[in-house]
């Protein structure tokens, strides 16, 4: 997920975005956890399954700390045959002028 240039004004300013999760399975999807390597990115999701064929997503807030290029790895875990993903979040974060 890229959050493209974003701006480093000490200001705690959160950017968010969302990731569509799709059940492509037959049995309901229940995501247990996300987890990010930085405590500068923040999730929200539904504790509700969501059911065969049916979507739903999970809010990704971005506080940057630092500047320069950020890649932060999340991870979501769920009851899926794989159990768990994991997928990049990055930004090039710029100090305010």
């Amino acid at each position: 997920m890229d959050f493209g240039t974003v701006i480093l004004d000490h200001s705690q300013t959160a950017h968010a975005k969302m990731l569509e999760i799709k059940n492509v399975g037959d049995e309901p999807l229940v995501i247990n956890q996300v987890s990010s390597t930085c405590h500068c990115v923040e999730t929200e999701w539904s504790v509700k399954p969501i059911e065969p064929g049916a979507s739903d997503s999970i809010k990704i807030e971005f506080t940057p700390d630092v500047s320069g290029v950020v890649s932060k790895k999340l991870i979501i875990y769920s009851n899926a045959q794989n159990r768990r993903t994991s997928f990049r979040v990055k930004a090039m974060v710029e100090r305010k002028k």
